[in-house]
């Protein structure tokens, strides 16, 4: 009899002392979703630990203890399965400052999710989503996720699309609104190509992408 493959491996880690040394504690094995993690995300009152499976579209919700740090699986959503759409490959997962909302690029999918969150469950629902091509061409390989420090702002780099995409936020509702996609350009945006990585200054007065070359 084959045994199952652990489709989840989470490794938990101490910080001890004024060295920040990091001691192994333990690892969580789940088998369903996600499968395939590949980044995680802590709500802001430590409770839960959201993990993005890009191998099946995928984010999973975790019970996280305080004491311990020990991890236990409450729920997931899947790309496909109840309506959830913009998932598939999922690479990157952010949540907002409040911890009500989470924010999902796929580069399986080109696409950008986004999910409400239940406080006392964790549990994920998807309120939104944008793809490539239905109105805005800049998503293609949707990989990183930035949000301005005073929450109004959220972009989005697409590797594919050497591009990155910005929207309004609704702090209210967690809603985006497309303000502009800005792609890459011979000699006016060269930091666009092949871009994979971003970060908004705390000042919010500029969003600055990473990219990569081959």
């Amino acid at each position: 009899m084959l045994r199952p493959r652990p489709l989840v491996r989470l490794r938990s880690v101490a910080r001890i002392g004024s060295a920040a040394e990091l001691t192994y504690l333990d690892r969580v094995l789940q088998d369903g979703v996600p499968i395939g993690a590949v980044t995680t995300a802590v709500s802001p009152d430590g409770d839960f630990v959201y993990v993005a499976g890009g191998v099946n579209g995928s984010i999973g919700v975790f019970a996280r203890d305080h004491a311990t740090g020990g991890l236990t699986f409450r729920s997931a959503v899947e790309d496909g399965v109840d309506g959830v759409d913009g998932v598939s490959g999922v690479l990157a997962i952010v949540l907002s400052d409040d911890g009500q909302y989470l924010y999902a690029a796929s580069g399986g999918d080109n696409a950008l999710a986004v999910f409400a969150r239940d406080a006392d469950t964790g549990a994920l629902t998807e309120i939104q989503s944008f793809s490539d091509g239905q109105e805005i061409d800049g998503l293609a390989g949707a990989r990183q996720i930035a949000i301005s420090p005073d929450g109004t702002s959220l972009y989005v780099a697409a590797l594919y699309d050497f591009a990155v995409t910005a929207f309004d936020r609704d702090t209210g509702t967690g809603l985006l609104t497309f303000v502009v996609t800005r792609h890459y350009e011979l000699g006016v945006t060269p930091d666009l190509g092949n871009t994979d990585g971003l970060a908004v200054a705390p000042t919010a007065a500029r969003c600055t992408s990473g990219a990569s070359r081959s």
